[in-house]
């Protein structure tokens, strides 16, 4: 049992010496997904919801995929004798979740604050501005989420 024990902590220890360069990157994502998880639970129970387990487990399903992802793009980059390039994946993967967090996160807020308060109009000026000024200046992202509305994105 400690033999197996031992090779799970050395495993483990590896993986972790490993995806270090990419540390930082997660601990900023993790500060935006527990941001994002209060504000929606926070927002359901304004809305006259309750705690949900399903829509938890897959928002936590959500971010472990995101995890994974990042930490197997780091470790093929790595491999790959890439590892800048694998950090700068990395950071567009982190950039781009955290548009997309944050855009969650504002439309959440709108829905916690009262709404004519001035915070209430920051939150909803800067949903404006992250959920359509910022899609203009991102190629092809514009395009995806057209054809993703109109439901075909096969082409």
């Amino acid at each position: 049992m400690n033999d197996i024990k031992t090779f799970i902590i050395a495993v483990v220890s590896g993986l972790l010496a490993l995806l270090s360069p990419i540390k930082d990157f997660m601990h900023a994502m993790l500060m935006v997904f527990t941001l994002n998880f209060f504000c929606g639970l926070i927002a359901e129970y304004r809305l006259g919801g309750s705690w949900s387990t399903k829509k938890a487990m897959i928002f936590f399903y959500s971010i472990t995929v995101f995890f994974v992802a990042a930490a197997s793009f780091f470790i093929i980059g790595k491999f790959m004798h890439n590892p800048d390039e694998a950090l700068y994946s990395i950071k567009f993967l982190c950039l781009f979740g955290l548009w997309v967090f944050s855009v969650n996160i504002t439309k959440n807020l709108k829905i916690m604050l009262i709404e004519g308060t001035p915070m209430w109009h920051i939150a909803n000026f800067v949903h404006f501005v992250l959920s359509l000024k910022i899609v203009n200046k991102i190629p092809y992202l514009n395009d995806y989420l057209t054809l993703n509305k109109n439901g075909d994105t096969s082409k």
